[in-house]
């Protein structure tokens, strides 16, 4: 659940048996949070304006916030000399230290949660939060202490969310891409597709166009949609799995694996986007 005060007393009261588990994502959202505070507190009081294209570390914002195992080598030597050489506090370096150390300790849960492995991520955590006298970092570090029976549970289960999380984010994207729905229905459908459309490449697709032309080939029926030509397997039925011109205008890949398909943009049938 959301590391939330609120939301943790209604649940005692009304599952006073439950075993309640902090979601993970909204921890990192919080160590993110603080590690932003703490670059806009210090570029003010270096600079005396807001971050601006211009100042170095406002152009490495998006590098705080990304985790280390995401950085190259060379990204992360880069902005290590840049947070040095234009942060003399060397503040904003600590709390994204921290950030990654809070990381550490919830990637425990992989291992079910040792004790023995966590109280040692935990105090490595703690002291660097303590050690730095930042503010933002004592208040993140008190928000883990606050919340450290939740934390543990996640920890020992590994229970989280992110699949609601991840549903409540795509319906909310269907809604903002379509400007609003007038017709519930509507808004229905669009939700469902979104939500059980399986990934590209890995789904069956029927043709919807009636001037798709059909011509027998070895190894199996070929179909003409848009300018993508699809193969079927030897006996499967072409109409069963063939995309129609707007779906096969969407592939880029010169050829496109599906579970029994070869997909393959036709030479001269138009522009590849």
């Amino acid at each position: 659940m959301d590391p939330c005060a609120t939301y943790r007393s209604a649940i005692r009261q009304a599952l006073p048996n439950a075993l309640i588990v902090a979601d993970h994502f909204h921890l990192v959202s919080l160590a993110n949070k603080a590690v932003t505070e703490v670059r806009r507190r210090i570029t003010v009081d270096t600079t005396g304006h807001r971050g601006t294209a211009k100042d170095p570390i406002w152009a490495k914002r998006t590098r705080l916030l990304r985790a280390k195992e995401r950085l190259s080598p060379e990204a992360l030597t880069k902005m290590w000399n840049g947070l040095i050489d234009n942060d003399p506090s060397g503040q904003i370096l600590s709390a994204w230290i921290a950030k990654e150390e809070l990381r550490k300790l919830l990637a425990l849960a992989k291992s079910g949660g040792v004790r023995h492995d966590v109280a040692h991520q935990l105090f490595r955590f703690n002291s660097w939060c303590a050690g730095s006298e930042v503010p933002e970092l004592e208040r993140l570090a008190a928000t883990i202490e606050a919340w450290w029976p939740e934390v543990l549970g996640f920890l020992q289960t590994g229970v989280t969310n992110a699949a609601p999380e991840a549903t409540n984010r795509t319906v909310k994207t269907a809604a903002r891409t379509a400007y609003g729905f007038r017709n519930l229905n509507n808004q229905r459908r669009r939700v469902r597709f979104a939500c059980t459309r399986s990934p590209p490449g890995h789904r069956l697709l029927r043709a919807t166009s009636p001037s798709s032309s059909k011509s027998r080939v070895a190894g199996g029926d070929r179909v003409q949609a848009g300018f993508c030509e699809v193969a079927a397997a030897p006996g499967q039925d072409p109409d069963r799995v063939l995309p129609g011109p707007t779906t096969a205008s969407r592939f880029r890949a010169d050829v496109v694996h599906v579970p029994g398909l070869q997909i393959s943009p036709t030479p001269g049938a138009g522009p590849q986007r």
